[in-house]
């Protein structure tokens, strides 16, 4: 779906032209989306220890949950849960409680050997969960997109169009991270490196839900 001048209407009132606004909008989404965080560890850690094809897999996993975070951007649903700060705070519960959960299954099951890999459905759905409860997600579409909406004209069809942009990032960034982290596999092959790097993708999630929960509880 096109975004064009139309659809921002109203950027002209603040001086800044649709280009600028679009260039800053790539820059800054772009460096949110490479900032190391859940997803990137998790893009990288399903390369390493299940190979390429699953990884890019996840990725697209979690290119498909910004869809989703983007459609509902685009009918409003995000401003409605930011209305309601107890909806918020069950969202991020829940992101937090996943993220825990998924890190103590990466530490439990370190030194089990890599599964073959039949189908792409279970590093798909890992990616699509992963990114569709992860606050950093929650986060930007909240707080950060709404800054680069026009003051007046079709806000949610820009919000949607937005989304869509940065999803389509998530793509080739998570995507770099995949395929560079399979280039590696074959010298990082071996028991004893997997279940190293299990256990330190399990403690950085474990970590990322503790530290979520402290930010809940501080909130409280």
């Amino acid at each position: 779906m096109a975004i064009n001048d139309a659809t921002f209407a109203g950027l002209s009132s603040l001086g800044i032209s649709y280009h600028r606004r679009m260039l800053a909008y790539l820059i800054a989404a772009a460096v949110v989306i490479a900032t190391p965080g859940a997803d990137v560890l998790l893009a990288i850690a399903t390369s390493l220890s299940a190979g390429v094809r699953s990884g890019l897999a996840a990725v697209v996993g979690m290119s498909s949950a910004y869809l989703i975070h983007s459609l509902a951007a685009g009918i409003g649903l995000a401003a409605l849960l930011a209305a309601s700060s107890h909806a918020l705070t069950a969202v991020e519960a829940v992101g937090a409680a996943y993220l825990f959960g998924a890190g103590v299954s990466q530490l439990r099951h370190r030194n089990d050997p890599p599964a073959p890999v039949v189908a792409l459905v279970t590093p798909l759905r890992r990616g699509l969960m992963t990114s569709l409860l992860n606050p950093k997600g929650t986060i930007f579409f909240l707080a950060f997109l709404p800054r680069y909406l026009p003051a007046h004209g079709q806000r949610g069809l820009a919000a949607f169009g937005l989304g869509v942009v940065f999803a389509g990032l998530t793509v080739v960034i998570y995507g770099t991270y995949a395929v560079g982290a399979g280039a590696l596999r074959g010298l990082l092959d071996g028991p004893r490196v997997t279940a190293r790097l299990r256990t330190v993708a399990g403690v950085v999630f474990v970590g990322f839900g503790i530290s979520l929960c402290f930010e809940l509880l501080h909130q409280a």
